[in-house]
């Protein structure tokens, strides 16, 4: 995330040297401020893709692995349940506990699910989002190295006056749109640990709200006579 962010923060920079300096790069000057934006954005687009993934397969990881644990402390919870119900119940009751018991271990399971589910749209969604703001830049900035591109073509003056066209008009605004990139970058970067916490948050209260169901069903098996 932070090379990417390095990434677009250099092309952007390579773009604002043609706005100070207001001047006219020479021929070697142009060939090489190409040929290092393009280098950038060539990296950018291989950069954004894997670390999307990275990123996506992380936290959906981390909480897999936070439900993994979850699941053995229900099968713990619904064990232990099950074994204060035979020791201290009523028989009859018992049987009439044991299935509500276990559906509700099973229910728990599921909805333990449920946090996995939510969380991999989540982060899957903000990955998209990524992409999409910076393709965008790199597809500006690409049209932008088109341009200039197209002017260390043209013959004597004309190539001063087309490039002064393109300063005045199409570099800040894609410098602005690779600075919104970098931006994006940044928010994503929290977007994923907020996603993360929010994944683990649904898991710890997914097990509160069984166990305290099964407290419940216990309890009232045990007054049950």
């Amino acid at each position: 995330m932070r090379t990417i962010m390095s990434l677009l923060a250099l092309s952007s920079y390579f773009l604002n040297t043609l706005v100070v300096n207001q001047s006219i790069p020479t021929q070697a000057e142009q060939a090489n401020l190409l040929a290092n934006v393009q280098e950038v954005f060539e990296q950018v687009k291989l950069l954004t893709k894997d670390i999307a993934e990275s990123t996506e397969k992380s936290v959906v990881n981390d909480i897999g692995i936070t439900v993994t644990r979850a699941e053995y402390t229900l099968d713990l919870l619904e064990k232990i349940t099950l074994m204060r119900l035979s020791c201290d119940g009523n028989s009859v009751c018992m049987l009439e506990s044991r299935p509500v018991i276990k559906q509700l271990a099973q229910d728990g399971r599921k909805a333990l699910g449920t946090c996995t589910d939510i969380a991999s749209a989540d982060i899957t969604a903000c990955s998209d989002r990524l992409a999409n703001v910076t393709n965008s830049a790199i597809d500006r900035g690409q049209q932008l190295l088109d341009a200039l591109g197209e002017c260390s073509k043209k013959p004597g003056l004309a190539v001063i006056s087309c490039y002064r066209n393109i300063i005045a008009t199409d570099v800040l605004p894609v410098k602005k749109t690779l600075v919104g990139a970098i931006e994006t970058h940044r928010e994503a970067h929290f977007k994923a640990i907020e996603i993360r916490e929010k994944g683990q948050a649904c898991v710890d209260l997914t097990v509160k709200k069984y166990r305290d169901l099964l407290e419940k069903v216990l309890e009232e098996a045990l007054k049950c006579t």
